[in-house]
C-alpha cells in the first residue's frame, strides 16, 4: 500500500501539474469555483495549535487503547505527513507556467494533509468495535473538506488527491515500521484484553466440565473438557476478542459501495465530458473533479480500515 500510494502520488503530480493538458483542465474547473469567503468554518480549523493538540490527543489515545507502540505510530505518521508536505510543496516540487503567466505550487494540499492525517490517525488508535462507525464519520468529514476546497477555489483537484495519497502512504509506512506487538493498551487490557479472554474461556470450560459430569456420571470426562477448555484459553490468549456485528459489517460495506459509486461515477462523468465537448463547461468540470476527490477520500478511509485489519465477518 505504501508503494502503490507513492506511485499514485507522483503519477498525479506528473499528469496534472507537469503537463499542459492537466493544467488546462484543472484551471478550467477552478474558474467555476465560488471563491466564497463565508461558510468555511471547517477549513478554518487548520491551525498549528489545533494540529499540535490533535496530535497529542491521538498519541495518548493510541497508547491507552492499543499500546505505546500505537501512540508512537500515529505520532510519527502525523508529523511525517505534515512535514513532508511542506518540504515537497515549497522545496522539492514546482509548477511550470504552461497556461498562465505566474502560478505558485500548491501540490499537495496542506489543508487536505492536516485533516486526513488527523482523521485517519483517529481510525488508527480506536478499538475495532467502534472503528467502522467512526469510519463513516471520517469519510463524511474528509469528503466535505475535499468538496469545499474545490468549491471555494482554495485548491485544485490534484492538490487534494495528492494530499490524500501522501497521507495514506505515511499511514502504510507507519504500520510497516511500527507493527502491533501487544494485545492492547491499558484501557483495553483491563476490560477486553487477553486476561479476560482466558477467564471467559476458563468459565466456559468449567461449565462444560460440570455438564459433562452430570450427563455421563464421569468426572474424568468433565476433567477432560475442562482441560481442553484451558488449553483453548491459552491458545487464544493475546488474540483480538472483537467480532464485528451486522451493523458494523453493513457500515464497512456501505463505505465500499460509496467508494465504488464515486469512482465509477467520476470516471464516467469525465469520459462523457471528453467525448462531448459541449458538456465540458467549467461547472461540469468542477463537479467531476469534486466527485473524484470524494472518491479519493472515501478510498483512503477504506484503506486505513484495511491496514487496521478491521474484520468484515
Amino acid at each position: 500500500m505504501w508503494a502503490l500510494s507513492t506511485v499514485g502520488f507522483f503519477a498525479v503530480y506528473i499528469s496534472a501539474v507537469l503537463t499542459q493538458e492537466g493544467q488546462f483542465v484543472e484551471n478550467s474547473a477552478l474558474d467555476a469555483s465560488s471563491y466564497a469567503n463565508q461558510q468555511r468554518a471547517l477549513l478554518n480549523l487548520v491551525t498549528i495549535p489545533n494540529l499540535l493538540l490533535a496530535t497529542i490527543v491521538l498519541a495518548v489515545l493510541g497508547a491507552a487503547f492499543r499500546g505505546v507502540r500505537s501512540g508512537l505510530r500515529v505520532l510519527a505518521m502525523i508529523v511525517a505527513a505534515n512535514v513532508l508536505t511542506q518540504l515537497l510543496k515549497y522545496a522539492v516540487l514546482s509548477r511550470p507556467d504552461f497556461v498562465e503567466a505566474a502560478s505558485d505550487n500548491t501540490f499537495p494540499s496542506g489543508h487536505t494533509v492536516v485533516f486526513a492525517s488527523v482523521l485517519l490517525g483517529l481510525l488508527m488508535v480506536l478499538p475495532a468495535a467502534v472503528r467502522p462507525f467512526t469510519g463513516i464519520l471520517v469519510a463524511a468529514v474528509l469528503g466535505t473538506v475535499a468538496f469545499q476546497l474545490l468549491e471555494f477555489g482554495w485548491h485544485r483537484a490534484s492538490d487534494v488527491v495528492g494530499g490524500v495519497l501522501l497521507v495514506v502512504a505515511m499511514v502504510a509506512l507507519a504500520h510497516l515500521l511500527l507493527p502491533d506487538r501487544r494485545p492492547g493498551g491499558i484501557l483495553v487490557r483491563r476490560g477486553f484484553g487477553a486476561g479476560s479472554t482466558a477467564r471467559i474461556a476458563e468459565r466456559m470450560g468449567r461449565a462444560g466440565a460440570a455438564h459433562g459430569s452430570t450427563a455421563l456420571g464421569s468426572t474424568t470426562h468433565g476433567s477432560t473438557a475442562h482441560g481442553s477448555a484451558a488449553h483453548g484459553s491459552s491458545g487464544r490468549e493475546g488474540r483480538a476478542t472483537y467480532r464485528p456485528n451486522a451493523f458494523n459489517r453493513a457500515l464497512v460495506w456501505g463505505l465500499l459501495g460509496v467508494a465504488a459509486l464515486t469512482i465509477v461515477g467520476g470516471a464516467g462523468f469525465a469520459a462523457l465530458l471528453a467525448v462531448n465537448q459541449d458538456l465540458a463547461s467549467t461547472h461540469n468540470l468542477l463537479l467531476a473533479t469534486q466527485i473524484i476527490c470524494v472518491a479519493a477520500t472515501t478510498s483512503a478511509v477504506l484503506t486505513t480500515l484495511a491496514l487496521q485489519r478491521t474484520r468484515l465477518a
